[in-house]
């Protein structure tokens, strides 16, 4: 469906006087379904605002709905919802390669693009994409800080990449070359699609390759199955997995909690001893 140059604005109330309409993809049942918690949460907030009076006598109705992490159904359901339901704004859709699928749409139509759960570079393009904002920091970012402790840390060590075959996995792969300015050999690179079923042989490839450290760039399901297959092959690299694992809680336990000990990563906060955040309300 192409962007519609006739598409009217929703009002700041959504269709009805009394709601704010917010729209939003994300993967319930798909390859990346342990991003659904997100939904789910943000669903919860906004049932506590509307019981408290929601914004400013305004009920806010949260429209989610599940894309399977395939951006071609993301296309249709953004149309859906911006032309049908007639939201105000998208807020916190999942996927790096969905929210790019929608993102000349969206801006076409001066639809804000908010608070993406994306790092992906292609969301840090304001002159191009003015109603486009994620969430998350930069993977290439993300990357540059993992080469950085990897340099002074494991200088002499030889690293194998696993990643994803689109801009989620390319991002990560080129902030960690980047970082790493070439000091550390990458031994071995195999990438993959989220529709293969496992990736079982692609670890034992890796571990062939002589690699100590093991630089994966993966959703959660798959960085579950990295764990897995690494420990049942005897191979213990240093394991760096991306922050978008940090949901991993909902499927390290079927890959075994004993194997994921030990596994490098990254989290964003706010740091209580930065005088900058110390009065922030959102500071816990």
């Amino acid at each position: 469906m192409a962007a519609s140059a006739t598409l009217e604005p929703a009002s700041a109330a959504g269709p009805g006087t009394d709601e704010i309409r917010i729209g939003n993809t994300i993967d319930y049942t798909g390859p990346v379904r342990a991003a659904g918690v997100v939904g789910k949460v943000i669903s919860a907030y906004f049932d506590k605002v509307n019981a408290e009076g929601g914004v400013n006598g305004r009920r806010i109705k949260f429209i989610s709905y599940d894309d399977t992490y395939n951006p071609a159904k993301t296309v249709e359901l953004t149309h859906k919802l911006i032309e049908e339901d007639r939201v105000l704004f998208m807020f916190a859709s999942v996927g790096t390669a969905q929210n790019a699928a929608v993102q000349s749409y969206l801006n076409t139509n001066k639809i804000p693009q908010l608070f993406s759960i994306s790092g992906s570079s292609m969301l840090d393009h304001p002159n191009e994409f003015p109603w486009s904002m994620a969430y998350t920091p930069s993977y290439e970012t993300e990357a540059h800080i993992y080469a950085q402790y990897l340099l002074e840390n494991y200088p002499q060590g030889k690293i194998a990449i696993l990643y994803q075959d689109d801009g989620f996995g390319k991002d990560h792969v080129k902030g960690l070359k980047d970082g790493l300015g070439g000091k550390i050999p990458i031994v071995a690179e195999i990438p993959f699609k989220v529709t293969d079923p496992t990736i079982e042989p692609l670890i034992a490839k890796l571990k062939a390759s002589g690699a100590d450290i093991l630089f994966d760039a993966t959703t959660p399901k798959f960085t579950g199955m990295a764990i897995k297959r690494t420990a049942e092959l005897g191979w213990k690299p240093l394991h760096v997995v991306s922050s978008a694992s940090k949901m991993i809680s909902a499927v390290v336990p079927a890959a075994g909690l004993r194997d994921a000990e030990g596994l490098l990563s990254a989290s964003f906060a706010l740091e209580g001893d930065d005088p900058l955040v110390v009065n922030d309300p959102g500071l816990p």
